[in-house]
């Protein structure tokens, strides 16, 4: 028994018509989710602002509630009182708002502002202290969540040579 061609193309009109308003309505459910904002990170809004967690995986480098380590793209070593990491954590919050945390943070832990810039979306922040560099990296995911890479290096510089500080606009 053949079906008329119109009963299939109608059929598969449902089908596709069905897909698209489920996918508005999971739209909608994590806009909710995320307190409805959907906002453009540049919309010149304020961003909500972070605390930090009470435990932190480097000292003296803090962290945004809710960000964990992703264990299989971190690594770190210590030797002779200096230190090198490459630590990535994902979490959920907009880009901007962990930008804004972390120039507001890293000075309550001795670090200092030496650059900052923005590529199409993703962040970059580099701070120094007296004996290292931290740069983290701050990559906008999808509904809300943000990854952030942190790296930090000894500086190879002589112990009269003073770190930059010069403030950052």
């Amino acid at each position: 028994m053949d079906v008329p061609r119109w009963t299939t193309e109608r059929t598969h009109q449902r089908s596709r018509l069905a897909r698209s308003s489920w996918s508005a309505g999971g739209l909608l459910l994590a806009a909710l989710a995320t307190g409805g904002c959907l906002e453009s990170q540049d919309s010149g809004k304020p961003s909500r602002r972070l605390s930090p967690q009470s435990r932190t995986y480097l000292s003296g480098i803090p962290l945004p509630a809710g960000f964990k380590l992703v264990d299989k793209l971190s690594d770190d070593q210590a030797s002779g009182g200096m230190r090198m990491a490459r630590h990535t954590y994902a979490g959920s919050a907009e880009a901007r708002a962990v930008s804004d945390f972390y120039i507001e943070q890293m000075p309550l832990h001795g670090w200092t502002l030496v650059s900052r810039m923005t590529v199409k979306g993703p962040m970059s922040l580099r701070f120094e202290n007296k004996d290292e560099s931290a740069t983290i990296d701050i990559r906008p995911g999808s509904f809300g969540r943000a990854s952030v890479q942190v790296y930090v290096m000894p500086f190879s510089r002589s112990s009269t040579e003073q770190p930059s500080r010069r403030p950052v606009p």
